[in-house]
């Protein structure tokens, strides 16, 4: 990269970035592709808004856990591309993320074809990020890969930081012909792929009229912010709005740094650093709050923001000083409501009880000799006795707080059964709570990640929870600390 173009500032008056919109060149190749992409990015549950013939010929706003709001940037070429300027256009994006720290996420050029000489590394790429997930990031097969491909830049006269830039934030696509109907025909492929309903159930005139309509929108409003829900009416038009599944968010929680079973699209909480791994070794409660706590906080409020859908989709696995977090982050009194797997299908938050389900719970308070305003502590165990190891930890690290204890022998083998649980325990909670204003509750589970979730998503009205994982007989470790007010409706 020379060092006019990584000293440059991205500028939307720039003449790279003005010159589509003053030469008028390549707009209905660029459009029909933006148009036949629209279905797959309406998959993409942080996709939040974009624009055509900005700073990049389209631009794409997503949200993504831990880093908030970031763009993809994709530039398009309707014909083959020669080394040289597949070259300059990948100092051209080196240039925008060094010079805007934070603004872009990744990158993707599009187009016709590369030349022959370029075939070793957009092949390398493309296999690279395709069978790397099964060896593991961290295996030796990984890391002589990527030496491989660094060679092979190196090869054609760039750097070793090129090649790095190429494998973690570029993605090239070469097969993009221009024609109307390779882009109508792209356009069902994704509409299908991100819908599954749109494959079974739209007939091709419906299918062709979500694609116009998307077209004309995108043609029409060249240079111009279009909102996600913009984009949606017009993909959902009325002929097909009848179709349209319920919107979910989904939220996958990841719980190790190697590949994991994520679903395109999904929000993903990566929280490996927090989940201990088989040793329970867990980091301080200032990491937890960082990155669980204000991660979900930020989430929240962009949902909210927004005006995303009030229903959640989790996945993934988590510790349940998470699961409560979650819950927590998307309360019941806000107006939300939460799926979460479970064996033999989906459990609901608002899945309710049949008549004559029983209180699961048996009930041990045992009165405290501290100050009222001290703190609570409440252990709630199902299928799990953990009184022994409550007991012993609160008469050591929170002595002379009162211990409510509710445990269970009862399996819960419906959502239904899991709320009217969660109702039971929650009641009890906010009644001892009551008696004590402004005491904290330090809170201690042995129990489905489902109730965990659950019991966060309804606790309201109770002050603080300071949540806390069991790390060996006897012993606990606090997390996360979920403030009085910290649900977000």
């Amino acid at each position: 990269m020379t060092d006019d173009v990584s000293r440059s500032r991205p500028s939307v008056l720039a003449p790279e970035a003005s010159g589509g919109i003053v030469a008028q060149d390549g707009f209905q190749y660029q459009s029909a592709l933006i148009s036949s992409e629209v279905p797959r990015l309406l998959r993409y549950d942080g996709f939040t808004e974009m624009i055509e013939e900005s700073l990049g010929d389209w631009e794409v706003k997503v949200y993504v856990p831990s880093r908030g709001l970031g763009i993809h940037f994709v530039e398009f070429k309707n014909h083959q591309v020669s080394p040289s300027e597949f070259w300059k256009e990948i100092a051209r994006f080196r240039a925008t993320y060094e010079a805007a720290p934070g603004t872009f996420l990744r990158y993707e050029l599009v187009c016709a074809g590369v030349a022959p000489s370029l075939a070793s590394i957009v092949n390398g790429l493309e296999r690279l990020r395709k069978t790397i997930p099964f060896y593991g990031c961290a295996s030796s097969v990984a890391a002589a890969s990527r030496e491989e491909f660094t060679e092979r830049v190196l090869k054609h006269g760039e750097s070793t930081e090129t090649a790095d830039f190429l494998l973690h934030s570029v993605d090239i696509q070469t097969q993009a012909r221009d024609t109307a109907e390779y882009a109508f025909e792209h356009f069902q492929r994704n509409a299908s792929e991100a819908f599954p309903c749109f494959a079974e159930l739209v007939v091709p005139r419906d299918a062709r009229g979500s694609h116009d309509a998307v077209a004309q929108l995108v043609a029409h409003r060249r240079g111009q912010v279009i909102l996600r829900r913009e984009l949606q009416d017009a993909f959902w038009h009325q002929g097909v709005e009848a179709h349209k599944p319920v919107e979910a968010i989904r939220l996958h929680t990841k719980h190790t740094d190697c590949a994991d079973a994520t679903e395109v699209g999904d929000l993903v909480l990566d929280w490996h650093r927090v989940f201990g791994g088989n040793s329970r070794d867990f980091p301080p409660p200032p990491v937890w709050q960082k990155m669980v706590v204000d991660e979900l906080t930020a989430l929240a409020r962009w949902v909210n923001e927004h005006g995303r859908g009030r229903r959640i989709r989790l996945t993934g696995h988590r510790r349940l000083s998470t699961s409560v977090a979650v819950g927590r982050a998307f309360p019941s009194v806000g107006g939300f409501t939460i799926d979460v797997e479970a064996r033999g299908g989906v459990w609901a938050s608002d899945d309710y009880a049949v008549d004559g389900t029983p209180d699961p719970w048996d009930v041990e308070l045992i009165e405290g000799e501290g100050e009222q305003n001290a703190g609570l502590v409440v252990g709630i165990g199902l299928m799990t006795d953990l009184r022994k190891d409550v007991h012993a930890f609160a008469r050591c690290a929170l002595s002379g707080m009162s211990v409510l204890t509710l445990t269970s022998q009862l399996p819960l083998q419906t959502g239904g059964d899991v709320n009217a649980a969660v109702n039971s325990a929650k009641a009890r909670i906010r009644e001892l709570a009551g008696r004590y204003p402004g005491a904290c509750i330090h809170l201690f589970l042995a129990c489905p990640a489902q109730f965990a979730i659950f019991l966060g998503h309804r606790l309201n009205a109770v002050g603080a929870v300071q949540c806390y994982e069991w790390q060996t007989t006897g012993v606990y470790v606090p997390t996360c600390l979920l403030e009085a007010g910290s649900s977000h409706g």
